[in-house]
C-alpha cells in the first residue's frame, strides 16, 4: 500500500495545533510522535551530496522502520551507488537509554556495533549521520530535552526544543529542533560541538511541506525535503524523502543484528 503526498492513509493522527500557553517539551514530542509509523514501513531517499569545489555525488537507500512506543527500530540499507551497495546500517531505540547502533559492509562481512565518537560520523560521503536521520524521521536525538521560547522559521510560529547531550556518545553537545505549530514537523535543526559551536545546520524545504487527508478526512502533514549544512567544511548533502509504503508482514529479522542487512 503506497502512501502518496495526497493519500498518506492511516499514516498519521489527526495533529493538534499545539499553540496555547502551557504547551512542554512532552506536548510537542507527544505530537511529533504522531507522525511516526507505528507499523513495518518503506521508504526511499535519495541524498545528493556537494562539496565546497561543487563536486557532486548520490546515494540511493531504503529506509525501514517500526515504531514499538519509545523502542522504534530504523534500517537504513544501501542500493546505489554499486561501490556501496549493501551496506546497511541499523538503529534499535532504548527507551531512556542510548540507542544501540550496528553497521554491515559488504567488503567487511560482518555486522560491527557503533559506540563513542563513532556514533556521530557521517554516513557513506554524507553530511548525515545517524542522530541526524533521526530528527528527519521526526525524532528527536537521545538526551534529556526542553522547551525554550518560541521563534519563527519563514514566518511560521515554531517550538524551539533543547536536547542536552553532555553524557552520552555524541558529536554533539546540544541540539536545537524547530517545530512548526500547524504541523509538528520538524523545520530546523542546530547541532552544537562539544565545545559549543555551531556544527551543522539542517533546513527543511517549505516547498514540500504538504497538507493532506487520511482516509477519514483528518488533516495531516508531511515534509519531504531537506538540507544539511556542515558548517565546518562547506558541504551539503541534500535528502529527498520519497512515498511511504506500508509493509504489510514486516520480517523481525530485517530489525535486529543478524537480519537487517538482508532483503527483506
Amino acid at each position: 500500500m503506497s502512501l502518496t503526498r495526497r493519500a498518506l492513509v492511516g499514516v498519521m493522527l489527526c495533529m493538534p495545533v499545539l499553540t496555547h500557553a502551557g504547551t512542554d517539551a512532552d506536548d510537542v514530542m507527544r505530537c511529533m510522535k504522531r507522525n511516526v509509523v507505528e507499523q513495518g514501513a518503506l521508504r526511499a531517499l535519495e541524498i545528493t551530496t556537494t562539496d565546497s569545489s561543487g563536486k557532486s555525488s548520490a546515494l540511493a537507500l531504503n529506509m525501514y522502520w517500526q515504531g514499538e512506543g519509545d523502542e522504534a527500530r530504523v534500517t537504513l540499507q544501501v542500493s546505489e551507488p554499486e561501490s556501496l551497495a549493501g551496506s546497511a546500517y541499523l538503529i534499535q531505540e532504548n527507551g531512556d537509554e542510548a540507542d544501540d547502533l550496528f553497521v554491515y559492509l559488504p567488503a567487511v562481512g560482518k555486522v560491527r556495533q557503533i559506540g563513542g565518537a563513532a556514533r556521530g560520523e557521517d554516513l557513506w560521503g554524507t553530511t548525515f549521520s545517524y542522530e541526524d536521520f533521526k530528527l528527519v524521521q521526526g525524532l528527536l536525538v537521545d538526551g534529556a530535552a526542553r522547551k525554550l521560547a518560541d521563534a519563527t522559521v519563514a514566518d511560521r510560529p515554531v517550538h524551539v526544543l533543547e536536547t542536552a547531550l553532555g553524557s552520552i556518545d555524541s558529536t554533539f553537545s546540544q541540539v536545537l529542533a524547530y517545530v512548526d505549530k500547524e504541523s509538528c514537523t520538524i523545520l530546523k535543526g542546530e547541532f552544537f560541538d562539544r565545545e559549543g559551536k555551531p556544527l551543522k545546520l539542517l533546513e527543511g524545504d517549505l516547498s514540500l511541506l504538504f497538507e493532506t487527508a487520511d482516509a477519514k478526512d483528518r488533516t495531516v502533514w508531511v515534509l519531504l525535503g531537506y538540507t544539511m549544512k556542515d558548517l565546518r567544511s562547506g558541504t551539503r548533502s541534500l535528502v529527498e524523502l520519497g512515498d511511504i509504503h506500508l509493509m504489510k508482514e514486516s520480517p523481525a529479522a530485517l530489525f535486529e543484528p543478524d537480519g537487517f542487512f538482508k532483503a527483506p
